[in-house]
């Protein structure tokens, strides 16, 4: 959900926040949590096109796809898998297609922090090389 910032927000006029949702219904039935042997694949491309730009990974299956804005290979994958709590390695915010929102969830902790913490190390290599 996207509302305009109060009038004593550093937020410039005309501008939205987003605030994520908080009681998505779909978050504790589609969080693994168990992250696969090799890692969350932050500096993968997309498995469906492979597209390197701007990639989601789903936080069920950990599978990396491509934004709607790209082709929208993350859409699909959750229409096909049922899988539909995804997190952009772009900004690290978390999107619930079932919701078709933005949500924020005490359980995507564990789900998150390993994608967050692969993404943090990429950008340490990509800065040292």
């Amino acid at each position: 959900m996207t509302t305009p910032p109060p009038s004593s927000s550093p937020i410039p006029p005309g501008a939205f926040a987003v605030v994520p949702k908080k009681d998505c219904p779909h978050v504790t039935a589609f969080i693994s949590g168990v992250v696969p042997d090799g890692g969350v694949p932050v500096e993968g491309s997309c498995v469906g096109c492979r597209d390197r730009s701007e990639n989601w990974v789903c936080l069920t299956c950990f599978n990396l796809n491509c934004a709607r804005a790209v082709n929208g290979c993350s859409i699909g994958h959750a229409e096909q898998s049922s899988h539909p709590i995804v997190l952009s390695l772009s900004d690290l915010s978390v999107w619930c297609y079932g919701c078709d929102e933005y949500i924020s969830h005490e359980c995507l902790v564990p789900g998150a922090v390993p994608v967050q913490t692969g993404c943090i190390q990429a950008e340490i290599r990509r800065k040292s090389s």
